[in-house]
């Protein structure tokens, strides 16, 4: 008995047919997937969202701002702000809009900060998660920080002989945390309103610039925290340190302390949104990379500023 088949007979016009359609659709799929990942790429003058890569770590993804005027030929120094406690959060929307890029994001009432801070800076702001309270202090993720740092320099023209860190309250001790262990990669530290200390390790700081601002009044963290820091770096460091009450000028000393006669905990708007702060800190002196790189702080390879493309002259 004969069995009928069914199945019609298949002609290299069908097959050629089938993996025409296939072609396609992997030129598609490749196209929109492109865009996706353009949709998450920084973009100048705005704060685009990063989490890849750091997958089960408390530092669970980072805010990044490119110069408004970004230009790839040029390099630029790179701002890493720390938030306050109340950026250690779930949410990581919680660490956009803070710090200087509160200020780089919109048009402000003075051109000369939109000028010196919306063309100037790369801007990083990481996002810490909720975790055990013995983890949330900022130095115990500086391995994070940097690398993200370098990843972000090495993508984005950023100046690894100018890494400015930066921070509130929480993140002003997280920020003079990383200058007292890491002064080898930082130009410059503007600690504001934390409960920075020298705890016989200040010394470590040498001639790396900083700037610690405080409200005399603040009821959240007490003045006598600065206070004595200043008063140690004085007796022991032998800094010469340029002591103010005010910010209406660009500071002539590379050590500088800003006591502000003023109630209350914030003292971040006030200086965050002052031109004379990035003034400043453009005018420091760039760090010697190679120097840093044989220190090799994190026990890895130091990325090769060449091969980046970076200007560090």
């Amino acid at each position: 008995m004969r069995i009928k088949n069914n199945t019609p007979d298949r002609h290299p016009e069908d097959t050629s047919e089938g993996s025409y359609r296939i072609l396609i659709w992997i030129f598609l799929f490749s196209f929109m997937f492109g865009i996706a990942c353009n949709l998450n790429a920084p973009k100048p003058g705005k704060q685009v969202l990063i989490t890849e890569g750091l997958s089960g770590n408390l530092i669970d993804g980072y805010w990044v701002y490119l110069p408004k005027n970004f230009d790839e030929s040029k390099s630029y120094p790179i701002i890493l702000f720390l938030s306050g406690g109340a950026g250690v959060s779930s949410h990581k929307g919680d660490a956009k809009g803070e710090g200087p890029a509160k200020f780089a994001i919109h048009d402000t009432i003075e051109p000369i900060l939109n000028t010196v801070l919306q063309d100037s800076f790369i801007i990083i702001n990481p996002h810490m998660d909720i975790g055990p309270p013995e983890t949330r202090a900022w130095r115990h993720h500086s391995e994070t920080l940097f690398s993200i740092v370098d990843e972000i320099a090495a993508e984005y023209s950023g100046d690894l002989g100018r890494i400015i860190v930066t921070g509130l309250s929480h993140g002003g001790a997280g920020t003079w945390d990383l200058l007292k262990k890491h002064s080898n990669r930082i130009a410059a530290a503007l600690a504001i309103g934390g409960p920075i200390r020298c705890e016989n390790d200040c010394q470590t700081i040498g001639d790396t610039p900083f700037w610690i601002i405080h409200n005399s009044g603040d009821n959240v963290i007490s003045i006598r925290f600065p206070d004595e820091v200043s008063n140690n770096l004085l007796a022991n460091n032998e800094l010469d340190i340029e002591k103010l009450n005010e910010i209406n000028s660009v500071p002539a000393s590379k050590f500088v302390y800003s006591r502000i006669e003023k109630d209350g905990h914030d003292a971040w708007n006030y200086a965050y949104s002052n031109p004379n702060i990035y003034t400043w800190l453009l005018e420091q002196t760039q760090i010697d990379f190679f120097n840093f790189c044989c220190d090799d702080f994190i026990n890895r390879e130091c990325p090769n500023p060449w091969l980046m493309g970076n200007n560090l002259g």
